[in-house]
C-alpha cells in the first residue's frame, strides 16, 4: 500500500471514530505539525518499533490540520494515546482525563518566530505594522508566538493570519506573502536545506515542558504501563538511533506525569485573565524513573 493511500487511511479512521479493531490494537494520534506524508514517515517506525517491543498494536492516526486534529481529540476523546501540544494535553486531561506517561527527554518546548534571511528585520519589535502567520492551535508557534508578540507590545499591533501546519507557514514567509512565521526549531529543523537557507529565527519564545505522549482512562492500566515502558526502552537504545534522528528527539524520552505540565495550566490561566507578562515557573528536567515491574 502507498504511504499516501496508508496516511489517506489514517486520517480517515480518526475522522470516522471508532471502528471494529483487532485485538489489542490501540490509536495514536499525532499532531500535524507538518503535511500528513512527511509525518508518517517519521512516526510510523517508530511506533512499529514501540509495537513490537510492548506487544501493543498500535496503529498511526492523524488529521489534516492542527485545529482538525484538537476538535476530533479534545471534543471525543476517540484517541487511546496521543503525543499532542501541552495546552492541548492540559485540556484533553480535563475533559476525558488523558493522563501524561512520557515526554522527550533532555529538551524544552519553545517557539520560534522566522523572517526571510536576507530581509531587514532584526528584533521582534520591527515587526509593527507588519504580517504573521501562525500556523493554527500550535501552542509554542501559535500561542507562545502570540504571547511574546504581547509581550513586546505587539498585540494589535502585527496581522496576524493563520496557516494549517508549520510547513505551510514556514513556505508563506519564503514566498512573501507575510513578513513572520511561528513555528518551532523541530519543525524548522525538518525543511529542505534550500528552503532553511532562505529563512533564520529572528526570536525565540520562552520555553516550557514539552509535548507529552499521553493515555486514555479508557485504556486498561497494564497496556499503558507496556507501552511507557517500551517507549522509554526504544528511546534509551543505540540501535534505535535512527528512529529517534526521523523524530528529530536524538536524546529519546524521559519518563512524564501531570505535574509536569503545571507550566502549561500556569499559561492557560494567564490567557483566561488576558495577563500575558505572567512568566510560568519552568520545572526543572526530571530523570526517568525507573518502571516499576
Amino acid at each position: 500500500m502507498g504511504l499516501r493511500r496508508v496516511v489517506g487511511l489514517t486520517c480517515l479512521l480518526f475522522s470516522l471514530g471508532a471502528l471494529p479493531a483487532a485485538a489489542e490494537e490501540y490509536s495514536v494520534a499525532i499532531v500535524p505539525q507538518m503535511a500528513p506524508a512527511k509525518l508518517a514517515q517519521a512516526w510510523m517506525p517508530f511506533l512499529e518499533r514501540v509495537s513490537k517491543e510492548s506487544g501493543v498494536k498500535l496503529k498511526f492516526v492523524t488529521a489534516p490540520s492542527i485545529i482538525d486534529f484538537e476538535t476530533r481529540l479534545l471534543a471525543s476523546g476517540k484517541a487511546d494515546f496521543a503525543w499532542s501540544n501541552p495546552l492541548d494535553y492540559v485540556l484533553a486531561a480535563e475533559k476525558h482525563g488523558y493522563v501524561a506517561i512520557a515526554r522527550e527527554a533532555q529538551n524544552e518546548l519553545k517557539g520560534i518566530v522566522v523572517v526571510k534571511a536576507a530581509g531587514p528585520l532584526k528584533t521582534l519589535t520591527d515587526l509593527r505594522g507588519k504580517a504573521v502567520v501562525v500556523p493554527k492551535g500550535g501552542f509554542a508557534a501559535d500561542t507562545l508566538v502570540q504571547v511574546e508578540l504581547a509581550r513586546a507590545g505587539l498585540a494589535g499591533a502585527v496581522e496576524v493570519r493563520v496557516a494549517n501546519t508549520h510547513d505551510s507557514a514556514y513556505l508563506m514567509v519564503l514566498s512573501g506573502q507575510v513578513d513572520a512565521a511561528g513555528g518551532v526549531l523541530r519543525t524548522f529543523k525538518e525543511l529542505s536545506p534550500a528552503t532553511q537557507a532562505g529563512l533564520r529565527v529572528l526570536h525565540n519564545t520562552q520555553a516550557i515542558t514539552p509535548h507529552p505522549f499521553s493515555a486514555h482512562p479508557r485504556v486498561p492500566a497494564d497496556v499503558v504501563k507496556r507501552v511507557r515502558e517500551a517507549i522509554l526502552r526504544v528511546g534509551a537504545e543505540p540501535a534505535n538511533r535512527e528512529l529517534l534522528v526521523a523524530l528529530k528527539f536524538p536524546s529519546g524520552f524521559a519518563a512524564a506525569e501531570d505535574a509536569d505540565y503545571q507550566d502549561a495550566r500556569q499559561i492557560r490561566a494567564s490567557l483566561a485573565v488576558g495577563d500575558t507578562k505572567a512568566t510560568p515557573q519552568v520545572p526543572a528536567p526530571k530523570a526517568a524513573p525507573v518502571p516499576s515491574k
